[in-house]
């Protein structure tokens, strides 16, 4: 399938480095206005509901020009099959496993923001990654025309049994972990309170590196939805055994405040 209707795409080659041996699809919005916000999607494939959280941002007040780059599979299409055929081809890239390793991936998204920066004759832009790409984000909070960062149920390195330690790695090395921690951009991290994927010693561990605070208040709108902000960083939970927070299983209160978030720091 192709993009839904109203997107383009360009093709963006990396000139060197991780996946710089063909150019990716990069899709965006052709009535996009505002700062760009840079979408990752997940392990199912840039899906129907990764375009629709697009439109949300596209629709704002005020609006926000969503790029969506495709990783792997086809667009607009959700398929595990097709998910797990594109990890394997991406192997090398994504540190599926290892703590204390960045994913070789980063360094290709670092170059994508700034290819979108210049495109959009941008300071300021924000990201999004979901799951296999949430812990990705926290790579990219030093970057300097990274000004928000929102990871949402960050779920690699993948939790192993009998290795609890592993679920509380952000993924990152020590010195982009050390990176992260002195650069001052605002980060929200999402996550349903029961979600096998992403453990809760994750958001333990970024309110340790942005400065958090696990002192939560439930949401006057949404008391399902409690959020916890701390210096740098906000954690959202939202009750319940799901995964998916702003796509799949959408919980709509979560991604207002994830847009509320861009909002303020776009």
């Amino acid at each position: 399938m192709t993009a839904p209707v109203g997107y383009s795409s360009y093709l963006f080659l990396a000139d060197d480095g991780p996946m710089s041996d063909r150019p990716y699809d990069i899709f965006y919005r052709d009535d996009s206005a505002g700062p760009p916000v840079v979408i990752l999607h997940e392990l199912y494939g840039l899906s129907e509901t990764t375009f629709a959280l697009a439109d949300h941002l596209a629709a704002a007040s005020p609006q926000f020009s969503p790029f969506l780059p495709l990783l792997f599979g086809e667009a607009n299409t959700s398929s595990l099959a097709s998910g797990l055929k594109g990890l394997f081809c991406l192997r090398k890239q994504i540190t599926l496993f290892a703590t204390g390793k960045t994913s070789p991936l980063v360094s290709w998204l670092r170059k994508l923001i700034a290819d979108v920066a210049q495109r959009t004759e941008s300071e300021s832009v924000g990201v999004i990654g979901m799951c296999l790409t949430g812990g990705m984000v926290f790579g990219l909070v030093a970057e300097a025309n990274v000004s928000a960062a929102v990871a949402s149920q960050p779920s690699f390195p993948a939790r192993v049994p009998l290795m609890p330690s592993r679920g509380a790695s952000l993924g990152l090395s020590s010195e982009d972990l050390a990176n992260a921690a002195l650069d001052d951009t605002p980060v929200t991290v999402l996550r349903y309170s029961n979600d096998p994927l992403c453990p809760a010693a994750r958001m333990d561990s970024a309110r340790e590196l942005f400065g958090g605070t696990d002192q939560a208040v439930a949401d006057a709108i949404d008391p399902a939805v409690s959020v916890a902000i701390g210096d740098r960083v906000r954690t959202i939970t939202v009750a319940g055994k799901a995964h998916s927070v702003l796509t799949d299983d959408l919980n709509v209160r979560a991604r207002d405040l994830v847009t509320e978030f861009l909002a303020a720091a776009l």
